[in-house]
């Protein structure tokens, strides 16, 4: 019932003050707020309104700036250095336009699982000093992305946020671009690599007319393999100083000492991608 509730409150415009009246009836109901958060994470407006009238707290945007933080994932006063990063998997759209999503993903996405293992291996031998690092694993395939998480946790106090599109081919490439141009608008700094860019930079001399748009955004491009330069991107991103092309063609890595691929369990089976901290 929970869940079927919170899916028709996303779908449909509801003013700030009806959904305060939803959260009170809902509570009044007994219908916990744990059965409503997972649902309710990609809708900034009824995230922000209604779970915390379930918890019995104020809304976000009544809420002091130290506990807008507190809920974006930060701790504030000792939080000198939080380290979000994103790595996202696109999907890419049907003939008709839209994002091709599947209930429940069949084989994990190998570029995924690998920046997994290189971030958490970074995170592990602290080479980004005393950062807390929490990395979180998105295939858009079985899984909405949340822009408006993302960009909250990229504002908040002592955090910030990096979005790295992994493994993006060509017929993802749309898809990857138009997210990209979204994060980029809220001012997070995105990353994108795999095949298409990789194969783009290596057999012409310029820049084709699609990667040119996302460098005039201020996005990175990342060409060939970076399990021996993944921790200096991600020292780049967060003193932020990200470079426009990350050309690693010529400097393949030694994978013979490089980390292990990391998976991570999801909320809808053991194959799903989800965000993991």
């Amino acid at each position: 019932m929970a869940a079927h509730i919170a899916v028709f409150l996303e779908r449909i415009s509801l003013s700030k003050r009806a959904l305060q009246t939803a959260a009170i009836a809902l509570r009044t109901a007994g219908i916990a707020p744990s059965c409503l958060r997972v649902e309710l994470l990609t809708c900034n407006r009824i995230q922000s309104t209604l779970v915390p009238i379930l918890l019995g707290r104020k809304p976000m945007d009544e809420e002091s700036p130290p506990r807008l933080a507190a809920l974006a994932g930060c701790k504030t006063e000792h939080c000198q250095g939080t380290f979000h990063v994103y790595l996202i998997k696109p999907s890419k759209y049907d003939d008709d336009g839209f994002v091709i999503r599947h209930w429940r993903g069949v084989v994990p996405s190998n570029s995924l699982a690998c920046l997994h293992g290189l971030t958490a291996d970074v995170q592990e031998r602290g080479l980004l000093g005393q950062v807390e690092m929490r990395t979180h694993v998105i295939d858009e395939s079985v899984s909405r992305i949340p822009l408006d998480e993302i960009a909250r946790r990229n504002r908040a106090a002592g955090c910030r946020a990096l979005a790295c599109l992994v493994g993006v081919q060509t017929n993802q490439f749309c898809r990857a671009a138009d997210i990209t141009l979204s994060l980029r608008r809220e001012g997070v700094p995105v990353m994108v690599g795999g095949f298409h860019v990789t194969g783009m930079l290596a057999l012409f001399p310029g820049v084709s007319p699609e990667i040119r748009q996302l460098l005039d955004a201020g996005v990175s491009v990342v060409a060939g393999e970076v399990e021996h330069r993944w921790h200096e991107l991600l020292r780049d991103a967060w003193e932020g100083k990200l470079q426009p092309i990350y050309r690693l063609i010529d400097d393949p890595p030694d994978l013979y000492e490089a980390a292990c691929p990391c998976g991570t369990g999801g909320l809808r089976g053991c194959c799903g991608w989800t965000r993991s901290q």
